[in-house]
C-alpha cells in the first residue's frame, strides 16, 4: 500500500507538496493545487510513498506547460446497520492536455487519452 500526493516545481525552485493521501482542508486555498499560478511551472507530478519502507518515488511526471489539474480518486462504502457511508480515498489522477495518468493506492499507475467532451474544457483560464 502505498500514500500519494501531488507536487509542483517551478523554474525559479519554489516547490509546493500536497498532503499523503488526503486533500487539503476546505479554507486552505494556499495547500491546494488547483489554485497555484501556474505561471513559470516546470514539472508536476504525483509522488507515491511505501507505508512499510517509507520510500518515495515519483509514480507520474509532466512538464508544466503540459499539466492541467490533479483531482483526488474516491469510493464510498455504505456499512452498517443504519446506513453509514464512509469515503475513501483511492488514488490521485493528473489531468494533462492529451492524457490523463490515475495513480492509485496500491501503486497502480494507468495512463488513458482524453476524450470528448472532457477534451473540450480549456484549464488554466
Amino acid at each position: 500500500m502505498y500514500l500519494v500526493r501531488w507536487k509542483l516545481i517551478w523554474a525559479s525552485g519554489k516547490v509546493l507538496y500536497g498532503r499523503w493521501g488526503k486533500e487539503a482542508d476546505r479554507g486552505d486555498t494556499e495547500n491546494q493545487a488547483w489554485c497555484q499560478n501556474k505561471e513559470g511551472l516546470a514539472h508536476a507530478m504525483i509522488e507515491k510513498r511505501d507505508l512499510v519502507t517509507k520510500e518515495t518515488t515519483i509514480a507520474a511526471q509532466i512538464s508544466g506547460p503540459d499539466f492541467c489539474n490533479f483531482e483526488w480518486m474516491g469510493r464510498i462504502t455504505f456499512r452498517g446497520k443504519f446506513g453509514e457511508f464512509k469515503p475513501t480515498i483511492v488514488g490521485l489522477t493528473m489531468v494533462c492536455r492529451s492524457d490523463v495518468v490515475e495513480v492509485y493506492n496500491d501503486g497502480t499507475v494507468r495512463h488513458r487519452a482524453k476524450v470528448l467532451p472532457d477534451n473540450l474544457f480549456h484549464y488554466g483560464k
